[in-house]
């Protein structure tokens, strides 16, 4: 392969867990050329949003001024679990789908390599990639805002379950993918805040102390060398959450169970999952 072909190589990150699907490309060395966002209409039935999530591909993909021939391969975030050697998603509540073989239906529509993967785990790994130079034995993200709110990456490679399941105490943070479409109440949080907003200043702050105690409960069952705090909420929102949740944390463990673990803030936001996606389809498709 010469070094221009190699150069025009890309890898595609979706993000399928919100109210938006969002789908990143990004080149060899993780460097975001286009980002698109579509809304993904899940009351149409799964081969619609496959439809979308497709049509999402592409668009981003001609954003970036490149073709599918240029994809060496595509991630997918999806809020639920999966069968990741076979491209199936098990459950997806948010979405309404059970046993929907979503990497080989893309496979279909694309022609191009997909795997598929947990959207917590997938967030994690995004963090676990791009932003920790250090790579820690045992990596525990929790997200306010996904509805896998836990990822874990151990010894490099994802844990046998997402432990996310349980959901994290981030419901005003969390869209509703099945109710009205509340695009970004972390954003509406933040300027109600900045407007002198005591109840939403209250909101946030009962938030931070739920997710403190929840985000500890995950420290003492896991015990990460780090904790990353990511997502859109908890960048939105971080100069009134981490001080409270900081504080609860240290307030419910035993101070020999904080000691030695490194509490990280991600910068990449809502980009986590999409960053992600590209990430491990740049690891298995190389």
């Amino acid at each position: 392969m010469s070094e221009t072909a190699a150069a025009s190589l890309c890898y595609v990150g979706v993000d399928a867990a919100g109210v938006r699907l969002l789908a990143g490309v990004f080149s060899a060395s993780r460097q975001l050329l286009g980002k698109v966002k579509f809304s993904p209409k899940p009351e149409r039935g799964p081969s619609a949003v496959i439809d979308r999530v497709a049509r999402c591909i592409r668009d981003a993909v001609d954003e970036s001024d490149l073709t599918l021939k240029a994809v060496r391969g595509v991630g997918v975030a999806v809020p639920g679990a999966v069968r990741a050697e076979a491209g199936l998603v098990v459950s997806a509540p948010s979405l309404g789908w059970d046993n929907v073989p979503l990497g080989q239906e893309l496979e279909q529509r694309l022609q191009v390599p997909v795997v598929v993967e947990n959207d917590g785990h997938l967030a994690a790994y995004g963090i676990y990639a791009q932003e920790l130079e250090l790579k820690p034995r045992n990596l525990v993200a929790v997200f306010l805002d996904r509805p896998s709110s836990v990822g874990q990456i151990l010894h490099g490679a994802f844990a046998p379950e997402p432990p996310g399941a349980v959901q994290a105490p981030g419901f005003p943070l969390r869209p509703d993918v099945k109710g009205p479409a509340v695009r970004n109440p972390a954003k509406k949080l933040r300027k109600a805040i900045q407007a002198g907003d005591e109840q939403a200043a209250r909101t946030v702050h009962d938030v931070g102390l739920e997710a403190g105690g929840f985000i500890a409960q995950w420290i003492d069952r896991l015990d990460p060398d780090v904790l990353a705090l990511g997502g859109g909420a908890v960048d939105e929102l971080k100069e009134w959450l981490l001080p409270v949740i900081l504080k609860q944390i240290r307030e419910t463990l035993r101070p020999e169970s904080v000691e030695g673990v490194e509490i990280f803030v991600s910068q990449l936001g809502k980009d986590a999952a999409i960053v992600g996606g590209a990430a491990l389809a740049a690891q298995r498709f190389p």
